[in-house]
């Protein structure tokens, strides 16, 4: 299934999110971050930013090593992601 998600329309946003949830979620932890991550530096707007942020910042808290990307994720307010304060909140980011 990832083969099929990397091949198909690799410049569309939300299938990039599925590929590193997907890539997350079956063990493969440094691909999935390292999708997520990329993804979380693109400019625009949709519920795919608003949904890296979100899983970026459970998969960092979830590691101790990744507290200093964790605080940056949330450094400045994002006004293209509609639930950032949400997300700061819900994972206790100060």
């Amino acid at each position: 299934m990832l083969k099929k998600l990397s091949d198909y329309e690799r410049d569309q946003p939300m299938g990039r999110l599925f590929e590193g949830l997907l890539a997350m979620y079956s063990g493969d932890e440094a691909k999935g971050l390292s999708i997520l991550g990329k993804l979380s530096r693109l400019r625009g707007t949709g519920a795919w930013r608003s949904a890296t942020r979100f899983f970026l910042a459970g998969f960092y808290k979830a590691n101790p090593k990744m507290a200093k990307k964790l605080k940056d994720l949330f450094k400045n307010e994002d006004p293209n992601d509609p639930i950032f304060f949400y997300s700061k909140k819900v994972h206790n980011i100060e």
